[in-house]
């Protein structure tokens, strides 16, 4: 990957009424942002730590926008992925790439950034056989963006419409073919529901920190769940939450308990 990312910046058109950033301030802060990490850019060849703090700072520009500007987009997480990436952090890194892609960015430069990210991880967890043979066996709802798969709903969804309309009591072959490409888009349709059904109901999270002791429960004192530590990148779902620790299942199915502070959520972790 090369070490100059590109970097690009959408507002939304609209700003709340609630946003405590005017539109100009919102700007103002995109264009810093922007400046900053092209600065870092320039720096990161003969002065990586002045590189680092340009890039921490245009970072920071950008969380204001999310926070402060009450604007939440693909484009502004994945510019924060970035910064972070340049930075080394891969496990804020990671986060972030996957809030974009929860808010339905799936551009090739961010696949690509993603990618690279996880290949600097030190642990090498396998995903479990069974979500494996899944992966494989419906690779189309797995390798395809979600908004590919809602604009092949669409298109199923209007050709049905117009084959039944033209065929219906004239040409059987017609009406059998609205059939099957009505069923086609039934495919498409539940893949896109069970997508929305995943992000509404599961938590993600990423190790953040250099090495992390998975425990067996909720407090050090309990024995480790593996012969040796977690490191930053690795990413887990939340089972559930309780305090200050956080019960997770790796990609392998195994669980462990990891303190809360160790990770970062990509979705709110909510603690009981």
């Amino acid at each position: 990957m090369t070490k100059y990312i590109f970097t690009i910046i959408i507002l939304a058109a609209g700003i709340a009424d609630a946003a405590e950033l005017e539109q100009e301030q919102l700007y103002s802060l995109a264009n810093e942002a922007s400046l900053l990490f092209r600065a870092g850019n320039e720096l990161s060849v003969s002065d990586e730590q002045a590189a680092a703090e340009k890039y921490q700072a245009a970072i920071l520009r950008y969380k204001r926008i999310i926070e402060e500007g009450q604007i939440e987009n693909g484009y502004l997480y994945y510019n924060i992925g970035n910064g972070y990436l340049l930075r080394g952090e891969i496990g804020h890194a990671i986060a972030n790439y996957k809030r974009a892609m929860r808010l339905g960015l799936q551009s090739p430069e961010l696949m690509k950034n993603l990618d690279y990210a996880r290949g600097q991880r030190e642990d090498e967890i396998t995903l479990r056989a069974e979500k494996k043979v899944l992966e494989t066996l419906f690779f189309w709802h797995y390798d395809i963006s979600e908004r590919g798969r809602f604009i092949a709903l669409t298109i199923c969804w209007i050709l049905t419409c117009i084959m039944l309309a033209w065929g219906w009591g004239k040409v059987r072959g017609l009406v059998w073919g609205g059939v099957v490409v009505g069923l086609v888009g039934l495919a498409w349709a539940g893949s896109v529901a069970a997508t929305e059904f995943d992000k509404a109901v599961s938590i993600e999270g990423v190790i953040v920190c250099n090495s992390v002791t998975g425990r067996q429960g909720d407090g050090v004192n309990y024995p480790s769940s593996f012969e040796g530590d977690l490191h930053e990148g690795t990413e887990f779902v939340v089972l559930e939450s309780r305090k200050d620790w956080l019960h997770v299942e790796l990609g392998n199915g195994t669980d462990t308990w990891l303190p809360s502070e160790a990770v970062e959520c990509v979705s709110q972790c909510v603690s009981h």
